[in-house]
């Protein structure tokens, strides 16, 4: 089921990057929503929120690609998992992380 709620993205477009990100708690919901479309997350990247209006790269991130001969619900799954677990262990210490979430445009994209 697609829980319905209003994110609040960060634009990084000020950055030079055509993305946005969120917060903990709104990318967590934008992962389970992913996994209720099957859809997977392939990876994101983290910023941190400094000052309430100043956003920095981390260099940090994560990444999941799809193994050889893994069904699309089993790398769904994963990926999401991963994702889930990757933001939740993230320690930021008092500044705010922000994630970006990067999944496929499409479910075309997926299929082999």
């Amino acid at each position: 089921m697609i829980e319905k709620i209003e994110l609040h993205p960060y634009d990084l477009r000020e950055m030079g990057i055509n993305d946005v990100a969120y917060i903990k708690e709104e990318a967590l919901i934008l992962i389970n929503n992913l996994r209720n479309l099957v859809l997977p997350v392939l990876g994101g990247d983290v910023y941190i929120l400094e000052n309430k209006h100043d956003i920095s790269y981390t260099d940090e991130g994560w990444s999941c690609e799809r193994n050889e001969n893994e069904d699309l619900l089993t790398y769904v799954n994963r990926s999401c998992q991963m994702a889930k677990e990757f933001i939740n262990n993230y320690k930021a210490g008092k500044n705010i992380p922000l994630f970006c979430i990067v999944y496929p445009d499409n479910i075309k994209e997926l299929i082999k």
